[in-house]
Order: structure tokens, then sequence, then C-alpha cells
């Protein structure tokens, strides 16, 4: 019988004896008492034998379902003909290549050769099985793709398990993109904002503090890609990221020294937005002039990050600050365009770079300066006394705030490959790569947060707010990132 309790949380000696553990550290009573060591499972090992368990208990349930279940015709007279076209393997590697690795030509390029390189049985492979698949589902709608990506996640976890206790292989470049493979499958698959996602991070910065940061190589861009998105996710939690991660930003190599300074800046103002949201919440109407004037140190503070992202934006490169703003038509457009470009809230201009990666770093900017005003505006409101500088300073906060997601909405047509005047956009959604989703869906995300601030919604907004959830219905229907549910359903925090 499966155990539907999860996996025990006690330490390793109480879990062999089989006896209760009280869970206190660094030692438990009983291992205190008789002088032994007390050791715990790592949180990968806890995630893995989870997801176990939640397997187990599916997979018997489907069993006793269909053990119950009497067919109402004879099956021998049904006669199955053979499945015409490309298996589902290849349909499924094919759009897995065409949506990640043929438009990001840097990061997953190496792809093809790592797994040409690595056993038929390792976690790599299994967890590439496992995105290809849920990626074929979420574009395709195949009930069988899903089964599959089911099953190769299974593999990859048992894997993973295994590898994380071996300290060579822990060493290896090939981990990190597993890492990162396994956050894509979560974005894919799962439509919650629940444990496994925080577990999945809490486990990216186990494999980056376990790797051995003295002899780096050109695959530890990976580690720059894994401190980037757990930047986002403290941003986004609104969550005070550990010192290590902002020691790991300064060590790794980028592959542009720009990209560094700005994850830097992010890294802060995750923190400062952390300060913002506690002193949100503990501060109260009679406090003292000492913690006040405290206050607006923070304020002061959360203000300079934003003049550091500007000054950012102001020393880019000319090749990388190129931006040319066009009108946008909807004459001679495919029905999907003109159905995005004519919902109410649309953007009037579509903003063009001189490169992907360009428009999604300004992005990342932007969207970290929404979370810095949003957190700024929401703290302002809990001072009772009118302060002339607070209402200024809030009244700054609000024109930025309507500034960058205008900024965002424009920027959207061009990462979803929609042209200003319809000439080049492609045909169908199918023909969008399902990176070009994953590129906007933070700032979408962080814009559509923002404006469901009760303290920032107006009549000039409330268009915007509703197109933004267009786009994310588009994300998730169309594109099939599941994770999009989590703000659809109202799961992220609004202040």
């Amino acid at each position: 019988m499966p155990n539907n309790r999860g996996p025990s949380k006690g330490c390793r000696r109480c879990r062999e004896l089989k006896v209760k553990c009280d869970e206190n550290k660094p030692s438990c009573y009983r291992c205190h008492k008789g002088n032994h060591e007390c050791a715990y499972q790592s949180q990968f090992d806890l995630f893995h034998r989870n997801q176990n368990t939640i397997a187990q208990v599916a997979a018997t349930k489907k069993w006793r379902q269909r053990a119950d279940t009497k067919p109402s015709v004879d099956t021998k007279e049904i006669i199955i003909p053979k499945a015409l076209g490309p298996p589902l393997s290849e349909l499924a590697y094919n759009r897995l290549y065409y949506d990640f690795v043929i438009p990001w030509p840097g990061t997953l390029s190496r792809l093809r050769h790592q797994l040409r390189e690595t056993a038929p049985n390792s976690c790599l492979v299994s967890v590439v099985a496992a995105v290809a698949y849920a990626n074929f589902h979420g574009r395709c709608n195949s009930q069988e793709a899903k089964r599959a990506s089911s099953v190769h996640y299974g593999l990859a976890l048992q894997r993973l398990a295994t590898t994380m206790n071996d300290a060579v292989e822990v060493q290896r470049d090939e981990i990190l993109m597993v890492i990162w493979l396994l956050g894509m499958y979560e974005m894919l698959t799962s439509g919650r904002r629940d444990g496994s996602w925080i577990t999945h991070m809490q486990g990216t910065q186990s494999v980056i503090a376990q790797r051995d940061n003295k002899n780096l190589t050109d695959g530890d861009h990976y580690l720059a890609i894994l401190c980037m998105n757990l930047v986002i996710y403290y941003l986004t939690e609104a969550k005070s990221p550990p010192a290590l991660l902002r020691q790991w930003i300064q060590e790794f190599p980028f592959p542009m020294e720009l990209k560094k300074r700005l994850v830097v800046i992010m890294s802060d103002a995750a923190s400062t937005c952390s300060k913002l949201r506690e002193r949100t919440i503990s501060r109260t109407a009679n406090s003292s002039e000492e913690l006040i004037a405290a206050d607006l140190v923070l304020i002061q503070e959360a203000l300079s990050i934003d003049l550091r992202l500007q000054s950012w934006c102001h020393s880019l490169p000319l090749e990388w600050s190129h931006v040319s703003t066009h009108p946008i038509t909807n004459n001679n457009r495919p029905s999907w365009t003109r159905e995005l470009l004519d919902s109410p809230g649309s953007p009037e201009y579509a903003t063009r770079y001189s490169n992907r990666l360009a428009a999604c770093d300004w992005n990342g900017c932007r969207s970290t300066r929404l979370s810095l005003h949003s957190k700024i505006i929401s703290f302002i409101s809990t001072f009772q006394s009118p302060i002339l500088a607070l209402t200024t300073i809030k009244s700054h906060s609000l024109d930025m705030i309507l500034t960058l997601t205008d900024e965002i909405a424009c920027s959207v047509p061009y990462a979803l490959d929609i042209s200003p005047d319809g000439t080049s956009d492609p045909a169908t959604p199918d023909q969008v790569p399902g990176l070009c989703a994953y590129r906007i869906l933070w700032p979408i995300f962080t814009s559509s947060v923002c404006l469901r601030n009760e303290l920032v919604q107006s009549q000039d907004f409330a268009q915007r707010a509703q197109w933004f959830k267009t786009i994310l219905r588009f994300l998730r229907d169309t594109m099939g990132i599941a994770k999009v549910d989590v703000f659809l359903r109202g799961q992220l925090e609004v202040a």
C-alpha cells in the first residue's frame, strides 16, 4: 500500500530504526541521548520521495478504476489500425527544438550535443523527454503526450536523486541543464502555486551551493541563468534573497557584463521589496518618530535602486539601446493577431528592439521597477498623517506604473512575432516559438499583479489590466503554459 501521508521528515537513524523522530535540529532527542550523528534528508530527497508517493497513489487509483470497469462491447471484434504519420516521440522532440532550441542559439544550442554525449538512461535524457512531451501536450493538446511526460518525469526524479548523491556527477554541466529543464516542466504542467515550485527553487540553490566555483567553464553560463531565475522568484514572492545569491551572481560568468549588473540590481531590489512588504504588514498608526524616520530611509532606499535601474538603461551600448516605435494597424492580419490587438486596452504602438535578448533585459528592468513602485505605494498608504514629500512620491510612483506598464504592453507584439502593420504576422499561433511566450511571461505577470493593486486601480489602468489578462489566457490556452493559472486564479500577491 502506498504511503498517503508523504515522506517522513525524521532523521536517517530514526528512519532506519523505524521509530518516531521529534525532528529537532541540529540533533533529535534520540541521537542526542545516544551520542549519535544526526543527519536529515536533503530537500531533493524529500521532494523525490514525495513525488514518487503521489505518482504511486495516482497509479493505484487508476489501476483500480480500470479493474472495476467492464467493457460494453466485445473488444475482440475491434480492429485498431496502425497510426499514420511520424511517431509521437519524433513530433514531440521536433516541437521542442522549434519552440526552444532554434530560437535560443546560445544556451540551448548545446542540448543536442549533450544528448548525444550522455548515456540513454541518464537524468538529462529523461528530463528532456518529460519537457518535450509536456510541451507537445500544451501546444497540441495530446493526452498521450501528457501521460508520457508524467512517466519520464518520474524517471527523471529517480535518476536525479541518484545523481545528487554523487559528488562527481553533481559538478557536471549536465546537472545544471537538468535543473533548468525541471523548472520549465513545472511551468508547463502545474497551474498551482504549491510546495513543488518552492521546493524546486530550494533545490536549485542546493545544486549551486554544491558546485566547485574555482574552475568555472563556458558551460557555467547555466549558473547565470539559474541565478536569474532565482532573483525573479524572490522578486515575484517579495522575499529577501539569501546573501549567497548575490555572491554567486558576482562570481559566476555571465554572457555579458551588463546582464550581470542588471541581475545584481534586481537582487538588491528583491531585498528592498521584502523589507517594504514586511513593514507594510507590521506598521501601526502610532509608530514612534524613530520608526517613522527609519521608514522614510527605507523609501529612499527603494527610490535609490530605481535610479540605479534607470542609470543601467542609460549606460547600454548603442546596439543594445536602439528602440523604435511603430503605430499598430489592423488591416490584413490573421484572425488570431487581430483578435489580440482589437481587445480593449491593447497598445496603439509596437516597440521593436535591436535583438530579442535586449528586449528581454529591458522588460526585466521594467518589471523590477514596477515591483518597487507598487511596494512603495502600498507602504506609503500605511502612513496616517499626510506628509507632503510622501504624497509627491506616491504620485510619482503612480505615474511610473502607468508608464512602465504601457512600455511593457508595447513590447508584447514584437515578443510574439507580431508585426506593427500585419504584413509578416505568423499565419497561426503554432508558428510562434514557445520561447517567445516565456520571455514575455514575467513582465506580463508583474504588470497584471501591479494593476490589480486596489491602491493603483483607476480608469487609466482598467482596460490595460483587462488586456494583460487576455494575453495571459493566450499564453495558457494557446502557448501551453499551465503556470499562468496561478495569476488567473488570483493566487499571486497583489500588495
